[in-house]
């Protein structure tokens, strides 16, 4: 809590405190961008092949070949059930 504080009354020392608590990152902090992560999705060699045929980088047949890979060795290791 910043210094100044104390010099004012007990009733704005307690509303200071009250905000303090409330807003730990200030009265701007909502302007912060948030900090988001995802859980579950998409196995990352799925997204990747995604990403190449979305480039043109591999052709429709070899993106459908890619993710039948993908899912044929997930069953043999019996991954766990995708989630959203």
């Amino acid at each position: 809590m910043i210094v100044l504080t104390r010099c004012l009354s007990p009733q704005l020392e307690n509303i200071f405190a009250e905000q303090e608590d409330q807003l730990p990152n200030g009265p701007l902090g909502f302007l912060e961008p948030p900090v988001v992560e995802i859980e579950g999705g998409l196995p990352k060699e799925i997204v990747e092949i995604l990403m190449r045929y979305l480039d043109n980088e591999v052709s429709t047949y070899e993106l459908r070949s890619q993710i039948e890979k993908i899912r044929m060795v997930r069953l043999a290791t019996n991954s766990p059930k995708i989630t959203t």
